[in-house]
């Protein structure tokens, strides 16, 4: 009898630990990043930190929100600033949790509160009452050579009564000419 209990009491706390790890809440990565959030209509991101205990309390609620809009266009997504410092450093994070909602290219921060109903509206369109701010763009991929190849700035001058002979040298000084190309 003692053995039935131990045995049924594996299962069940096998099958609690299935159920928690089964999440609507897509985990982002540096590289995975502009993926999910290019393919998905609209992005909610909460930006945390495992040791912030603000972060831990929202983590239940986050996990209802996810669940809540699994069947809506609105995906529900973490990304762990502490290990992904990549995209947390484009998208300045410096306090958690952070949440960001991005839809259409644009970014929307959420300062509201905390409870599932705010949350939710929010994401089914509540941002549209936020003003936008301009998304980071993805890091540019290395050049052939393997290195990055910024644009070059050109600043210069021609002195005074010179006859300006070469097209380039006819460029506005501070023009931006990116040799990429």
């Amino acid at each position: 009898m003692a053995r039935q209990r131990a045995v049924l009491w594996a299962a069940v706390v096998a099958t609690a630990a299935l159920c928690r790890a089964s999440s609507n809440v897509k985990t982002l990565h540096d590289a995975s990043f502009h993926d999910v959030v290019d393919k998905s209509e609209t992005t909610f991101v909460k930006f945390y930190a495992p040791w912030c205990g603000h972060c831990r309390r929202l983590a239940p609620t986050w996990e209802k929100l996810a669940e809540e809009l699994a069947d809506s266009e609105v995906t529900v997504a973490r990304l762990d600033a502490t290990m992904e410092r990549e995209v947390a450093h484009r998208f300045h994070i410096t306090s958690y949790p952070t949440l960001r909602l991005f839809h259409g290219g644009k970014m929307y921060n959420y300062a509201g509160s905390r409870t599932l109903e705010a949350l939710k509206g929010f994401a089914q369109g509540g941002y549209r009452r936020a003003v936008p701010q301009p998304t980071a763009a993805p890091p540019q991929k290395a050049s052939a050579s393997g290195e990055d190849d910024p644009p070059t700035i050109t600043i210069g001058a021609t002195p005074v009564g010179d006859p300006v002979e070469d097209d380039d040298a006819a460029t506005p000084a501070g023009s931006v000419h990116n040799h990429a190309d």
